[in-house]
């Protein structure tokens, strides 16, 4: 009866692939030393604990695109930024048109027209809206390989929670207005005094 195994040896320290195939009277008998192989799958199962763990303290998913293609791949991060409960990390294109801000909507638009026709790299920042209402806003950085004619363009890059920095940015220029309000107040007050 032929099948084949994989082990691991202990007397040789090595990821044994076995293979056993019945051939007349006969068997053939092959071993393979599978070491490399556990040890390269290891290591990039090691790797993509460190990349998802990296995209998730720098708020940072990442995505692809196929032109043509109405589904657009998306990393675990950009799942939880967009505030999606997907068992696909594939999305409908249009799913992820309507979360985007209607006040962004046209200059987003634009910018996905334009990427279609012309090769480089794109930055953007806008904001989406999720199914509660909650308004993030976001940072896009990626690369179009668009040529003029083809239907393989390659749209690639990431996209970056940065609602909190907006907002402690938004809050420093609201206290700064606040104290320029009260310096002018107290100038004025200065003023009344010296006179």
């Amino acid at each position: 009866v032929g099948g084949e195994a994989e082990y691991f040896s202990a007397i040789m320290k090595k990821w044994i692939y076995m293979s056993c195939t019945p051939m007349g009277d006969s068997v053939v008998l092959l071993f393979y030393n599978r070491q490399q192989i556990k040890e390269t799958e290891q290591k990039l199962m090691e790797e993509h604990r460190q990349l998802l763990a990296a995209q998730h303290l720098g708020k940072l998913g990442s995505f692809e695109w196929m032109a043509g293609s109405k589904t657009v791949d998306i990393s675990d991060e950009l799942m939880r930024i967009f505030g999606l409960n997907l068992s696909s990390r594939s999305v409908k294109w249009e799913h992820v048109d309507k979360m985007i801000h209607p006040d962004d909507l046209v200059e987003i638009n634009a910018l996905s027209k334009r990427v279609m026709h012309e090769a480089g790299f794109y930055k953007s920042t806008f904001r989406i809206v999720l199914k509660d209402g909650t308004i993030r806003y976001v940072v896009q950085e990626f690369e179009s390989t668009a040529c003029e004619g083809s239907d393989r363009n390659r749209i690639h890059g990431t996209i970056q929670d940065i609602t909190e920095r907006v907002e402690r940015e938004q809050s420093l220029k609201a206290l700064n207005k606040q104290l320029d309000e009260r310096n002018q107040e107290l100038m004025e007050k200065n003023e009344e005094l010296a006179s």
